[in-house]
């Protein structure tokens, strides 16, 4: 809109030169991707970090309050005070989110 004449087709130019310019640049980029290991693009996309690391103590069902299934892959820990007012919003979120069927373990 703020171009005429000889600007505004110059500017048309850019705009198509750059639209063909960045399909080319993304094709070549999706083809060297696809060259690769599929070990290699996993590595790519989720980089390089370290494993998780499990609980140092396991959780005692004796005197920690468990909710969910005991073989779960995923176990959330919780460490707070009962009087705490932003402890008691948070629990009937956590019992919502949780619900009957889960595959997360909260302790």
């Amino acid at each position: 809109m703020a171009f005429e004449g000889e600007e505004l087709d110059e500017a048309r130019i850019g705009i198509l030169a750059t639209l063909v310019r960045s399909f080319a640049v993304s094709r070549v980029t999706s083809g060297v991707i696809g060259l690769l290991p599929a070990t290699r693009r996993a590595q790519a996309l989720l980089g390089d970090t370290d494993p998780l690391t499990d609980l140092a103590v396991a959780v005692d069902a004796r005197h920690g309050r468990i909710r969910g299934p005991e073989n779960v892959l995923v176990t959330v820990v919780e460490y707070g005070d009962f009087e705490c007012p932003y402890r008691g919003q948070a629990e009937p979120v956590i019992r919502d989110r949780l619900g009957k069927e889960t595959d997360v373990r909260y302790v």
